[in-house]
């Protein structure tokens, strides 16, 4: 430990988070065993956001098949480094479907980092929705020679992939680079849609229990959670939302163009002192839940939960 800690410093970063990722791959292959997770927790001051997450699937299985030991292991690890992406995974295993023990487990954690951070859980779930390597627009550009490809996150988790003349690309051209050598930009779009559908499983699953107890947001907070976020503004068109503020009540939804329109789909500006939360359909009356159902057929809209 005396020599590691003399090299430490002169050792390269992007060599080292290879290395230890190459290492947890062995150990995992190799069966998890107990002795060795050295080479586990050696991700813990190298792992990168991609190791973290292949972390993240490995604790999913080990659950799953009921390995206490290396799912122990996975989840201190993940708490340990308390990423955004770390803790993203502690919180879909606390809601998600995993044994009491381990859900109760990653609640803690979770609560611990929340704490520490000075925020509720509900306030540290908001602000840890992973990004994915996405601008606030759910874009990414990256260079192909002389045109750029752009790839676009649209509702339902689908990655299109865009040129400059706007014409649909089936796959990643060869050679197109990025802003990031780590990961490639094929390596990148293999991963962004091995994680897509589980990251929008766990947010429709928080929304959920967001509109089932109540939970309200005040509309700037709303505005750039749910407008300037490429994951979170993919969910908000599927959903009516309800805003109280001195002007009253009013019922809306988030449009295509992410503007926001009553149920007559006429165009609307809420006011800065408005409360927003995602109305429970038990409170309204049939005829605007006819509307508002009719409404949401005519887009072809299809809700993320009942």
């Amino acid at each position: 430990l005396v020599i590691y800690r003399a090299i430490r410093d002169k050792l390269d970063p992007m060599s080292m988070a290879r290395f230890t990722e190459s290492l947890a791959n062995w150990w995992v292959e190799d069966g998890a065993i107990t002795k060795y997770r050295w080479a586990l927790e050696s991700l813990e001051e190298w792992g990168t956001e991609s190791s973290l997450a292949k972390v993240g699937e490995w604790l999913r299985v080990w659950i799953k098949k009921r390995k206490r030991s290396p799912a122990q292991a996975a989840l201190g690890l993940l708490a340990r480094r308390a990423t955004d992406s770390a803790l993203h995974d502690l919180d879909d295993i606390a809601h998600g479907n995993a044994s009491p023990a381990f859900a109760e487990m990653a609640r803690q954690e979770f609560a611990k980092a929340a704490t520490a951070r000075g925020l509720s859980t509900e306030q540290l779930a908001d602000r840890i929705v992973p990004m994915l390597g996405l601008d606030t627009t759910g874009a990414r550009v990256f260079s192909a020679g002389k045109k750029q490809v752009r790839a676009i996150l649209r509702a339902g988790g689908k990655i299109e992939l865009r040129d400059d003349d706007g014409k649909i690309l089936r796959s990643m051209p060869k050679g197109a680079i990025s802003d990031s050598t780590v990961p490639s930009p094929s390596e990148w779009l293999k991963e962004i849609k091995k994680r897509l559908k589980g990251v929008l499983a766990h947010q429709a699953n928080r929304l959920e229990r967001a509109m089932i107890g109540g939970r309200s947001w005040p509309y700037p907070e709303w505005s750039t959670l749910f407008l300037q976020h490429p994951i979170l503004r993919t969910l908000a068109p599927l959903l009516v939302w309800h805003a109280e503020s001195a002007g009253g009540p009013m019922l809306f939804r988030v449009a295509e163009d992410y503007t926001l329109a009553d149920i007559d789909d006429r165009e609307i500006t809420l006011a800065g002192d408005a409360v927003i939360h995602i109305p429970h359909p038990i409170s309204w009356t049939q005829e605007i839940r006819d509307r508002w159902r009719q409404l949401l057929i005519d887009y072809a809209i299809e809700q993320p939960f009942p």
